[in-house]
């Protein structure tokens, strides 16, 4: 179950099975494989629960990757009439130093064919990634930022480049993992688009639609308690004279009297903005390229080759624009959907009261509650400019610089999506 034990001692140890069990080599292959899976099981065990998320998915994909390298050198016979598999070869090294062989030794020398070899591994993978799924759904469930799943993602890009590079270098018949999958497996295995990539993308979705859930709510519920202090608030019922005194913190408050954003007003559309603030920084993190060197800040660190690269990390940029534009869109709605049955009610409100003072003073009262809505909505666009950057689709930029793309494929659509982003922030401009 150690995947980080070496092959040549994988093998010995399999051969010492195989003559005291008087087994074949199918048979230990198959506890090979049941083994394996056993060790990435036990990582979902609450026993191990003391190691943090990120360190159990690093460990899944270790057991993976060393799983089918392992698997190539002990058991995979490339076919070659002077070459044997590993397993073989300690067999027949073992055999050979006997004294008095068994009679059924032959059966032990057969290497496993190709059929059987792929259809194990396939079948192992299939078991491995519906177990990987289960542990992992509830595991991320754990997780509340966007950041912390990034951090993931970055430590399973590092550790499979790791890999790939070790392998690669490696002075036997593999070439690099990717080598030893089509010879496993008989196609490419990608550990983080198959595994874990659909999973965590998944809970950034989670994640983010959680977020609008909750903004929403403060919204709606802050813009309650402001209708109930409008009352109370000089300003806010006499909005001419608020806008005539004199501005005491310099030109942004003298842009504030002009629009009639009274500090009312400003509180709630800043702490709208705040929130909106934080939802897109977290989820641009996730937009980094973590072999750019603004990603980590060290600007003298150079990018490495498309050929080094395990996966895009970039790959997502575009549903996860996507996403944020369209959670965004939709808070606003509900939000002055809320607002117009608020306005809806003043409405009848007004109607209703008589033509007593009393009725009048709650008639003045709704009117002014309603005004204070529509300076509300009006304020919005402007003091808010995360809700105008989130709706026409996050900025590429995070963490103060842009990141680098890969490939100029990658740039081009990058560019695309922009002008797309910047064609439909006129166009809800307009609408607005």
């Amino acid at each position: 179950q150690n995947h980080s034990t070496e092959s040549q001692t994988i093998a010995e140890s399999l051969c010492a099975i195989l003559f005291l069990e008087e087994s074949t080599p199918r048979q230990v292959f198959t506890e090979f494989l049941v083994a394996r899976k056993a060790a990435i099981q036990r990582l979902f065990h609450t026993s191990e629960q003391a190691a943090s998320i990120k360190t159990q998915i690093c460990s899944i994909a270790s057991i993976l990757i060393s799983t089918v390298v392992q698997i190539d050198t002990v058991f995979n016979d490339p076919n070659q009439s002077d070459t044997k598999c590993l397993l073989v070869e300690v067999i027949a090294r073992n055999s050979s130093e006997a004294t008095a062989p068994p009679h059924f030794l032959p059966s032990w020398s057969a290497s496993l064919s190709n059929n059987v070899l792929h259809s194990s591994c396939e079948e192992w993978m299939s078991t491995c990634l519906q177990d990987v799924t289960n542990g992992l759904q509830i595991l991320l469930g754990y997780i509340t930022s966007v950041k912390s799943l990034t951090s993931i993602r970055d430590a399973v890009y590092a550790l499979l480049r790791s890999q790939s590079v070790f392998v690669s270098n490696r002075s036997d018949k593999l070439s690099d993992w990717q080598t030893a999958c089509l010879a496993v497996v008989g196609r490419r295995i990608s550990i983080w688009d198959e595994f874990v990539r659909p999973l965590v993308v998944k809970r950034i979705e989670k994640i983010t639609s959680e977020r609008f859930a909750v903004l929403t709510e403060e919204a709606k519920r802050s813009t309650k308690n402001a209708l109930e202090r409008v009352v109370e608030s000089p300003i806010d019922r006499d909005v001419a004279s608020f806008i005539w005194s004199e501005a005491s913190d310099g030109e942004a408050s003298l842009r504030c009297q002009a629009r009639g954003c009274t500090p009312l007003i400003r509180e709630i559309c800043q702490d709208v903005d705040s929130h909106l603030d934080r939802i897109g920084a977290d989820v641009g993190i996730f937009l980094d390229d973590p072999d750019s060197p603004e990603s980590d800040g060290d600007s003298t660190r150079p990018a490495f080759r498309e050929e080094d690269v395990p996966f895009d990390c970039l790959a997502d940029g575009v549903h996860l624009r996507t996403l944020v534009h369209t959670q965004s869109c939709r808070f606003i709605n509900t939000w002055t959907q809320w607002i117009e049955t608020q306005i809806a009610s003043m409405h009848d409100e007004v109607l209703y009261y008589g033509a007593d003072h009393a009725g009048l003073v709650q008639g003045v009262d709704a009117v002014d509650r309603c005004l204070f809505l529509g300076r509300l909505c009006h304020s919005l666009p402007n003091e808010s400019a995360n809700l105008h950057r989130l709706t026409s689709g996050i900025s590429q930029e995070s963490k103060g610089s842009t990141s680098k793309r890969r490939t100029t494929t990658t740039r081009r659509r990058t560019g695309s999506l922009s002008r797309s982003e910047e064609a439909s922030a006129s166009k809800a401009e307009s609408s607005a």
